[in-house]
């Protein structure tokens, strides 16, 4: 008998969804493997300290969704954007970024994607095969005329091949300038159909918003509000998806834009209607839209995020870093599905927090993010027609430890998977066998969620490569 070759492990740049990944090999001996078996020398790495205290029993409701949403925003999204997304729970009024009506030049984010407006609201311009579709148009008809035409010129794009418009809901800082850009060059403008009227002739604020038009309304191609489910538009070819949020006005929509770097395709999912409503059946519908446009982003694995307000969600500092020249090469709003998702899980656990400011006695379970670490070594046979594959994995959220957690394990050959129940310090190993070369291939460990009346664990994975 001798000693089975190491198979060893390399750290790999596949994207981790929330998870961390540990690389270990061992080595194994003996005739081929008929039972798969955990390695004995492999290791996690010590638990790290939680970085956040469970609010203690007796913690109101709203106050453990604001501790929530503090916990998954993590060190990533501590500053600016727990702030945004919470301030109209914490705070009376509007944020002050509100009132910063500086002009941000027409500025390329990628190759089919551009932004420009002011620093407090703005524009995105999506190109087309043989145009352009806006979404959301400027606060006014004079910031349409002298920086979305100009801008669009600047960036080699013919403004008269305006195809469509979008604004995200019925406020007149996402659509009056669409009233220019219809007026001028024709193309639909899409709303959800509860906020229609909005745009209309019967909308007195319009007469006045759209002084010296030839009209005071916008024709509109209405979305219907009620449908819940993701729709899709197509402007110019291009398949775009919507999704009805109401709550911040009756017809908010939010959605995903496709995002052009080369020959390769990003998604970036956006979110319609910042600042949270002040009755209770409208908080509920705003809380319902988060948790529907998370459930979006993760089921079409999105990149990152955009918001036609750009400080909220970090995208005016990620626009002026692409203007400043200081992205490194990395392009700043491709933050990984990971991310996106913690990011959402903020703005979900604000809106909770909403409710209960609104109603104390309402019960809605938190829901916390996750993170997967994983350590894993192949061991092959002594006739070397057979491996063993096994790991160890932990899944923790920013409180601790998740026990009871089911998570599986499979390589990407498709050719073995194995699962196992994480114990009280949330750790959880098992190994499977393959008598395929694990070279190249990858192994992948994945916590679907799990709940009680009182919390929802999200999701999270981690990827290790085998070589």
């Amino acid at each position: 008998m001798h000693t089975a070759p190491i198979q060893r492990l390399a750290p790999t740049a596949l994207a981790l969804a929330c998870g961390t990944a540990v690389l270990l090999a061992s080595c194994g001996g003996g005739d081929d493997f008929t039972t798969p078996f955990v390695d004995a020398a492999l290791a996690l790495p010590a638990a790290a300290a939680p970085r956040f205290t469970e609010p203690p029993t007796g913690t109101s409701e709203y106050q453990r969704h604001l501790d929530t949403a503090t916990a998954n925003a993590g060190t990533e999204f501590a500053g600016e954007q727990r702030r945004q997304w919470c301030y109209s729970v914490e705070n009376v009024g509007a944020p002050p970024e509100l009132q910063n009506t500086t002009v941000v030049p027409m500025t390329r984010l990628f190759d089919n994607l551009y932004y420009g407006g002011r620093r407090w609201v703005g524009a995105y311009v999506l190109k087309t095969a043989t145009g352009y579709f806006l979404l959301d148009g400027q606060n006014t008809l004079a910031d349409a005329q002298n920086i979305t035409v100009p801008g669009l010129v600047a960036m080699d794009i013919d403004p008269a091949t305006f195809k469509a418009g979008m604004p995200t809901h019925g406020h007149g800082d996402h659509y009056n300038g669409l009233k220019h850009m219809q007026d001028a060059y024709g193309g639909q403008v899409y709303i959800g159909s509860a906020d229609a009227v909005a745009l209309s002739a019967t909308n007195p604020r319009n007469a006045t918003a759209f002084a010296g038009a030839a009209t005071s309304f916008i024709t509109t191609t209405q979305l219907p509000t009620e449908v819940l489910t993701p729709q899709t538009i197509t402007v110019d070819g291009q398949a775009l998806t919507v999704l009805s949020t109401p709550g911040h006005t009756p017809g908010t929509v939010s959605g995903i834009l496709p995002a052009r770097l080369g020959d390769q395709t990003y998604k970036l999912v956006y979110w319609g209607g910042t600042g949270t409503p002040t009755t209770l059946p409208l908080a509920r519908q705003y809380l319902d839209g988060t948790e529907r446009t998370y459930q979006l982003a993760k089921a079409e694995n999105v990149d990152g995020t955009l918001h036609t307000h750009p400080f909220v969600d970090g995208s005016l500092a990620k626009v002026d870093a692409i203007r400043a020249g200081t992205t490194g090469g990395t392009n700043p709003f491709l933050i990984g599905n990971a991310s996106t998702l913690r990011s959402l899980s903020v703005l979900r656990e604000c809106s909770a927090a909403k409710v209960n400011a609104l109603d104390a006695t309402v019960l809605n379970p938190v829901w916390l993010t996750t993170t997967v670490e994983l350590a894993a070594s192949t061991q092959t046979s002594s006739s070397g027609d057979n491996r063993n594959v096994s790991a160890r994995v932990r899944v923790s959220d920013p409180y601790g430890p998740v026990a009871n957690a089911p998570v599986t394990l499979r390589l990407s050959s498709g050719t073995g998977s194995c699962t196992a129940t994480t114990d009280a310090a949330g750790v959880a190993a098992c190994g499977l066998l393959t008598d395929l070369p694990t070279a190249g291939k990858a192994l992948q460990a994945s916590f679907d969620g799990t709940s009680t009346a009182a919390k929802v664990w999200l999701s999270s994975v981690a990827t290790v490569a085998l070589n």
